[in-house]
């Protein structure tokens, strides 16, 4: 046998004694099995943090965790009562009381890990800054009225290999449930609540591959975030790797599920910078556990300094910077807290020009599928202020899109041909009982262009609507003059529609 197949045989039968060696061997030397396996366990520290990590995965892994936000006083606090919107790097999930973070996608599980860490920071100021100052941050899978989930999204679209990646996640999920990894005890009450979330093999088609959304959230510490995205992530590259968590015996199963889980860690650390850092820290920190309670003391997010630059735009999600990268190493290598560092605004455009509004500023995204990912960075004049709303739920693959006859009566007499000619396949049709635009579009729209087109139909100068960056008193004083000139007063200061 070649060390590779010496490798795979001992994940495929399981073993996680020296002892199972000598009783499963066949047709092999044992001493040199046990040699292997033992090499294979042995962790291999990094001596520093990678610049350019070697990773087993060619797909990218990405995520969108919920957390609650409490009050010592008032209880769960409403992502929407702290103004949080749909669709953004952190905001609220559609039903407008869980919040949520999207963390960038990477191949590099710590990568992600760093845009959470990120990600929570302008969280918190952000909450700070609505009012609700003093709130802690909870990652529970069950508060009593609401579930937690902490889905995990794979850049996969080979279709005849999905059952089966799904199948050894569901394995994972399981067993790390009885490990007390996870809550085992939140996720039951989970699974029993009125939308049934939690149960094995529930997945999601995305436009980039599938989202997993059985996890419960993972947000209890960086360690348990970076544990369960690794292992996510290999066992996706290799679903087989799975089958000896699925066959263990449940008698011993204790030390039995830790070492059969340890054991996936050890088969990549040769091919995997994160596979590789996880087993060293196994070693270093132990399996992480769930803790409960506030998580803002294990992210670093006890005190919260005001934000020092304005921010008007936050994007679909912020990348971890060499700095996040950096904390989180010296964090699981030194075993160093966390600490609250400024949060860093690496995005274009976050600050829009004077007089110019964003138009998320102007909707309410709570139960609206989308309008977060298709507004996030555009924006409008305060004296042209527009109002933008989806309606739809249909099978629909294309985009109508509804005018207020308000809005169409300020708009050039010829407003749908110019339409029909800079975004191609949308339909204009004028309606009274809309807002400013309401855009009529199909549930799956994350699964299709349907957001791409209601973007670039937004902006392609038929609509007082900017995208951040392009935004100026010139250009909106010449949709003003372009748009029914000799018509005065029709352009009020007030919301249209």
């Amino acid at each position: 046998m070649t060390r590779l197949e010496i490798k795979d045989w001992l994940l495929a039968n399981g073993v996680w004694d020296t002892e199972l060696i000598y009783t499963l061997t066949h047709g092999a030397d044992p001493s040199r099995v046990k040699t292997e396996w033992l090499e294979m366990r042995r962790p291999r520290p990094l001596a520093e943090l990678p610049t350019h990590p070697k990773l087993v995965n060619h797909f990218a892994v990405g995520a969108d965790p919920e957390l609650q936000i409490w009050h010592e006083q008032h209880g769960t606090v409403n992502a929407e009562s702290a103004r949080l919107h749909t669709g953004l790097a952190f905001g609220a999930d559609l039903s407008g009381r869980q919040a949520e973070l999207r963390p960038a996608a990477s191949r590099w599980a710590l990568a992600v890990v760093g845009s959470t860490l990120q990600e929570l920071r302008f969280l918190v100021l952000h909450v700070e800054r609505s009012g609700w100052r003093g709130t802690e941050l909870r990652a529970a899978p069950w508060d009593g009225r609401d579930g937690f989930g902490g889905h995990v999204h794979f850049g996969r679209k080979l279709l005849a290999l999905r059952q089966r990646e799904v199948a050894a996640l569901d394995a994972a999920y399981i067993s790390l449930a009885k490990l007390g990894v996870f809550n085992w005890d939140g996720i039951r009450l989970r699974q029993r609540s009125r939308g049934g979330y939690g149960m094995p093999g529930d997945i999601r088609p995305q436009v980039h591959g599938y989202e997993y959304r059985s996890f419960p959230t993972w947000l209890d510490s960086p360690w348990l975030a970076y544990f369960v995205l690794t292992l996510s992530k290999l066992l996706v590259v290799r679903p087989e790797l799975a089958d000896a968590l699925r066959n263990a015996n449940q008698l011993d199963w204790a030390k039995q599920g830790e070492e059969l889980l340890k054991n996936v860690f050890a088969y990549f650390q040769g091919m995997d910078d994160d596979a590789r850092m996880v087993l060293w820290l196994l070693d270093s920190l132990g399996f992480p556990r769930y803790i409960g309670g506030n998580i803002r003391p294990r992210w670093g997010l006890e005190k919260t300094p005001a934000m020092a630059q304005r921010v008007d735009i936050y994007p679909p999600c912020i990348a971890a910077t060499p700095l996040e990268l950096k904390e989180l190493w010296v964090h699981f290598t030194q075993r160093k807290p966390l600490e609250w560092k400024a949060a860093n605004v690496s995005w274009a455009n976050s600050r829009l020009a004077g007089g110019f509004v964003p138009l998320l500023g102007l909707v309410s995204t709570h139960g609206l599928i989308g309008i977060g990912e298709i507004c996030w960075d555009l924006c409008c004049h305060a004296g042209i202020a527009v109002g933008i709303g989806i309606t739809g739920g249909d099978e629909r693959q294309s985009t109508d899109v509804l005018v207020s006859s308000a809005l169409a009566s300020k708009l050039v007499a010829n407003w749908r041909a110019e339409l029909a000619q800079r975004a191609p396949g949308l339909r204009g049709v004028e309606v009274e009982a809309v807002r400013s635009i309401s855009l009529k579009i199909g549930h799956r729209l994350r699964q299709n262009d349907q957001i791409a087109n209601a973007r670039r139909m937004l902006t392609c100068g038929v609509f007082p609507v900017w995208k951040a960056g392009a935004e100026s008193e010139a250009e909106a004083e010449e949709f003003r003059k372009r748009n029914n000139p000799v018509r005065k007063g029709l352009w009020g200061i007030k919301e249209l529609g």
